[in-house]
């Protein structure tokens, strides 16, 4: 039973993080492609960031 309840948090994690993206390649046509597009912007947005607070450190 452990191992099922296990199963179902990742499941819930994976869900959360993913779940935006899915909704939106199911729901629009050419969504597949909208969807990657989001999540690589998103993801360049985030290290974008954590690169200029490096640069503004000196490090």
């Amino acid at each position: 039973m452990e191992i099922v309840i296990a199963i179902l948090e990742i499941a819930r994690r994976l869900g959360r993080g993913m779940g935006p993206y899915l909704l939106i390649e199911i729901l629009l046509p050419g969504g597949s492609l909208l969807a990657l597009g989001l999540f690589l912007y998103r993801r360049r947005a985030v290290d974008f960031a954590a690169r200029r607070s490096t640069i503004a450190r000196g490090t």
